[in-house]
């Protein structure tokens, strides 16, 4: 194989590579906006429930 078409080759994986890199951090960290989201959501209903005295466990919502 030419030095120049090795070169390309090279170039070509390390750039796929990139932005395969910039995905996946992209991808995990709308996930962890996500559940971060939820987490913030499920705390503000639970001081919700403590301010008017509610429960939201399961056993009282089977009763």
């Amino acid at each position: 194989m030419s030095h120049l078409l090795r070169f390309r080759l090279k170039n070509k994986f390390f750039g796929l590579n990139y932005i395969l890199n910039i995905i996946i951090f992209y991808t995990d960290s709308q996930l962890n906006n996500f559940l971060l989201k939820i987490y913030i959501k499920n705390r503000f209903l639970r001081s919700l429930d403590v301010f008017y005295k509610r429960d939201r466990t399961e056993q009282n919502a089977l009763k």
